[in-house]
């Protein structure tokens, strides 16, 4: 459950399930600080949100709100701030009022893409931040971007 704003909003979406307060919003400011959206929020954007719409949040910068999210299908539901624990654990005791095998094997379903796509890609977008972290911006790149501006 999310119940208010702070960093690394992706592990919670990472979760089976997530339960979100509103006022939440969800971004990527890596792009709009001069860098590459190489941790994971960008990549569980593009996977729950669409190509499209992480696209536009990492070259905009705007965010995607609470309501936005959970009509995207990237949280599961909004509640008000006071109701998130006693939903979260009103579907916790669902949950475990299910047989243990199938509970198990039902989250080892339900994260195997997610497995699958952070080893894959995660890799890939680390370094790709870290090497535009690490770019020493010369005289010609300078020019370039300048260039790029006019045309």
């Amino acid at each position: 459950m999310i119940n208010g704003p702070g960093p690394r909003l992706e592990l919670p979406l990472l979760c089976d399930l997530t339960l979100c307060a509103p006022g939440v919003v969800f971004g990527d400011g890596n792009f709009r600080a001069g860098s590459v959206p190489g941790d994971g929020m960008f990549l569980v954007l593009r996977e729950l949100a669409g190509v499209r719409r992480a696209s536009h949040v990492v070259y905009t910068g705007e965010g995607i709100t609470a309501e936005e999210a959970k009509r995207l299908g990237i949280v599961n539901e909004v509640l008000p701030r006071g109701d998130l624990l006693p939903r979260a654990l009103d579907l916790a005791t669902q949950i475990m009022d299910s047989p243990r095998t199938a509970r198990r094997l039902t989250h080892g379903l339900i994260t195997r893409t997610w497995q699958r796509r952070l080893v894959a890609e995660l890799r890939d977008s680390h370094a790709h931040q870290l090497l535009a972290m690490t770019a020493v911006t010369s005289r010609h790149d300078e020019d370039s971007r300048t260039q790029d501006r006019q045309e």
